[in-house]
């Protein structure tokens, strides 16, 4: 229900909050990554993996925080050795995307967001390089190709 929390607590002892749905998994085959922290769902799967030759099926069985969901991507991509997108670290509701060698930043966070670039790009929308810090206004957005 609404207010109601629980906590996804991961083998290494690092706990993520979770809300809204809760769901229990059942004849888990799967390796246990992390269970649930609380209630009568303590003890229970909450974060699975069953790996099969050379792939990984992740199963995530809550609504978790954001923090979590980050670091549980960062590994993720860091074991199937994927690239991110960007090379720069991004505010949270900063989301980047790439199509090519040009990356958009999208601003979704509800405020203004400042990004800190550290190599220089041409920013393709108002047709300039940029570097340091940029901001980014409430669903504000920048084209950007590094040089």
């Amino acid at each position: 229900y609404p207010g109601e929390e629980n906590a996804l607590a991961l083998k290494d002892g690092r706990k993520y909050t979770v809300t809204e749905l809760c769901e229990l998994v059942r004849d888990c085959t799967a390796q246990v990554e992390g269970t649930y922290a609380a209630d009568f769902y303590a003890g229970q799967p909450c974060l699975t993996v069953n790996r099969f030759g050379k792939g990984a099926a992740w199963f995530l069985a809550a609504k978790v925080e954001q923090q979590g969901l980050n670091d549980l991507y960062r590994r993720i991509a860091g074991e199937t050795k994927v690239a991110p997108v960007f090379r720069e670290e991004v505010p949270g509701g900063v989301i980047p995307t790439a199509r090519g060698e040009v990356v958009f930043l999208q601003n979704f966070s509800g405020e203004e967001k400042r990004v800190c670039l550290t190599h220089t790009y041409r920013d393709l929308l108002h047709d300039a390089d940029v570097t340091g810090e940029v901001t980014l206004p409430v669903n504000g957005l920048r084209i950007l190709r590094q040089k």
